[in-house]
């Protein structure tokens, strides 16, 4: 059974597999990072995350089969982590210019499943990242939209998907 069969969720299975296997793909080839989704749930709607949050990547998706937005946060330390990974530079502080970098990364995650998708007749629209970065983000989805919230493990710390629209 996968992740998104365990849930109850208008979103499409093949559609929340296809971004969950494009961000295990992601990380293995850009940052030579192994990740493990660990938990997916249906997530309140308008409830804000509570997961530690300090930088989130945001992306509108618009499609003939779904309608919404993903976003994937990190924590401080595993972020700085992959940025480390991905382009050798190591930092203590989230700064403005790494701010491309997790909008970047978003981009691969979304071009990856993209491709997928669309060969199976989703039509993605393109789609530009927008980075928030803070101490303590909340992310939150619309009161009327399902939301999905993806956990994932790696060796480098803990990060999420959350997934809103229908």
């Amino acid at each position: 059974m996968s992740a998104a069969e365990k849930l109850e969720s208008p979103i499409s299975e093949e559609f929340l597999n296809s971004f969950f296997d494009a961000t295990q793909k992601v990380f293995q080839t850009q940052g030579n990072v192994k990740v493990q989704l660990v938990e997916t749930t249906p997530f309140p709607m308008g409830m804000p995350n509570s997961s530690p949050t300090a930088i989130a990547g945001v992306i509108q998706i618009s499609c003939n089969t779904f309608n919404g937005s993903l976003a994937l946060g990190f924590p401080k330390e595993t972020f700085l982590k992959f940025y480390e990974n991905l382009l050798g530079e190591a930092c203590t502080e989230i700064s403005v210019e790494m701010q491309d970098a997790a909008s970047e990364f978003l981009n691969m995650i979304y071009g990856t499943a993209k491709t997928h998708l669309n060969q199976k007749g989703h039509n993605l629209a393109l789609a530009i990242p927008t980075v928030f970065q803070g101490a303590n983000l909340q992310i939150r989805f619309q009161k009327d939209k399902p939301s999905i919230f993806a956990e994932y493990k790696s060796d480098i710390g803990p990060f999420y998907l959350f997934f809103s629209g229908e």
